[in-house]
């Protein structure tokens, strides 16, 4: 999946409303509506943009604030999906794990560029 596509914003029908063509439980992009979807957040819940999508949707690279990382593995554990990541600099997996909510998806390109930076 495209960084473009997984950066789309999503949101999950949490509740019920009157004339509603929505079901409970269903994910929309608010483009695809007529109404603001953010402004309604006791009947929509804003997904982050790893939420409630299968692993194999998931990037190859994520990058935080100043780090690009290659993801090693995708995993749940107690309901949170979680990640573990390789370190080319260092030729190895970290054994830590990481929430998602300070990352966004990356790109392989992003990811040279960044070791290359680490080399200067």
């Amino acid at each position: 999946m495209k960084k473009i596509d997984l950066l789309t914003p999503r949101f999950k029908v949490i509740a019920d409303y009157p004339n509603s063509f929505f079901d409970i439980g269903e994910i929309t992009e608010n483009e695809f509506t007529l109404i603001d979807l953010e402004k309604y957040p006791h009947l929509f819940k804003k997904l982050g943009w790893w939420e409630d999508r299968e692993i194999e949707e998931l990037p190859q690279y994520l990058k935080s604030e100043n780090q690009v990382f290659k993801v090693s593995n995708y995993f749940y554990r107690i309901h949170k999906l979680l990640f573990s990541s390789y370190d080319d600099k260092y030729d190895q997996e970290f054994d830590d794990y990481f929430l998602f909510n300070d990352y966004e998806p990356s790109t392989e390109e992003e990811y040279n560029e960044y070791l290359k930076n680490l080399k200067l």
